[in-house]
């Protein structure tokens, strides 16, 4: 960090800390209505189980006071958090980062459990804020499926910057002045109940990710080969939308086996996404055998061999005929990139 980020640091720090509380500080803030029957945060957006397929329309609705959407248990929910400068200059190197404690636990910091975004990180990066801009952070967090069911949660939303001395997280071995902390606008902090599942949900993860060299970028065909769960439904989820914004999602009911369901999508060079899948069903015995193989697949024009060897797919040196039979499908116009068989029984 230069000294003149260190020295913009401090500056807001000390113009923060030196007005009253609960004024804005020369800094990006967040927004939030505190009672003792309402605890709201507009700025942490609750999406639901589908990630958005544009992020930046939360700049746009600013005046929005929420998503309206609760969290839900056994799915993986979607959140967003957005801020506004409120300096006369831009703002670089800011971050949010988002916890979640039970309710009536927030004023113990020790509690909180972090939430991490769809790459895995504990902070969400914003670019560069105008001055008095709105803006959201880059990465979404995913609340995810494992946490503990329970009556609700209180979701509490941090701007920092990268050092980590903008704004702390608060000492863990002492609870917080929840006066000072209500009044803090680089803190927000919004109840939400969670709604319970029915049945069982089972799920697994993998990746989804296009070579970077530019000529990687095209149509794929994303599928799921079903087997061993008549009677459930499956779902595939991606944790971002496909290149072009469309929501990487289908869900089917699995009433024979050996089922095969898929969708297309557009992906560019360097796309990289974290792909869930689940199974759900009212019976576990139903999904002791399942087997669901993802693969992906790349649209070419015919037996397009050579441009898989540019892609950096496959070696230039591989045999043809050994590349025929066990890769392509003469009949279909896709060359299968990756297959990978998930087992729900763990064998």
């Amino acid at each position: 960090m230069s000294l003149l980020e260190l020295k913009e640091i401090m500056t807001a720090q000390e113009r923060y800390r030196a007005e009253k509380p609960g004024a804005l500080p020369d800094d990006l803030y967040l927004r939030r209505w505190t009672s003792p029957a309402l605890n709201t945060a507009p700025d942490i957006w609750i999406a639901g189980n589908l990630p958005l397929p544009d992020i930046q329309k939360l700049s746009e609705n600013y005046a929005t006071d929420s998503s309206g959407v609760s969290l839900q248990s056994r799915q993986d929910n979607y959140i967003y958090v957005r801020a506004r400068n409120n300096a006369s200059e831009p703002r670089r190197r800011r971050v949010a980062q988002l916890y979640a404690a039970e309710l009536d636990l927030i004023m113990w910091p020790h509690s909180w459990k972090e939430i991490y975004t769809d790459t895995g990180s504990n902070i969400s990066p914003f670019a560069t804020v105008a001055p008095q801009a709105v803006a959201v952070a880059t990465e979404t967090f995913v609340f995810p499926y494992v946490m503990p069911a329970t009556s609700g949660y209180t979701l509490i939303a941090q701007i920092n910057d990268l050092s980590n001395q903008l704004n702390p997280k608060p000492q863990q071995s002492t609870p917080l002045d929840m006066a000072a902390f209500n009044a803090d606008p680089l803190w927000a902090s919004t109840n939400t109940c969670l709604i319970p599942a029915q049945g069982y949900v089972v799920k697994m993860d993998t990746r989804l990710t296009t070579a970077s060299t530019p000529k990687a970028g095209g149509t794929y065909l994303i599928t799921l080969d079903v087997k061993g769960c008549v009677g459930t439904e499956v779902e595939l989820k991606g944790s971002t939308a496909d290149s072009k914004g469309k929501p990487i999602q289908f869900r089917n009911q699995v009433t024979a086996d050996g089922r095969f369901f898929g969708s297309s999508y557009y992906l560019e060079p360097g796309f990289n996404a974290y792909i869930s899948l689940y199974i759900y069903t009212d019976d576990m015995k139903k999904v002791e055998q399942a087997e669901l193989t993802f693969t992906s697949s790349y649209q070419a024009s015919g037996n397009d061999i050579q441009r898989a060897v540019e892609m950096g797919l496959i070696a230039g040196d591989i045999s043809l005929d050994a590349f025929h039979s066990g890769y392509i499908e003469e009949a279909k116009p896709f060359i299968a990139l990756r297959s990978l068989k998930l087992c729900a029984g763990g064998k």
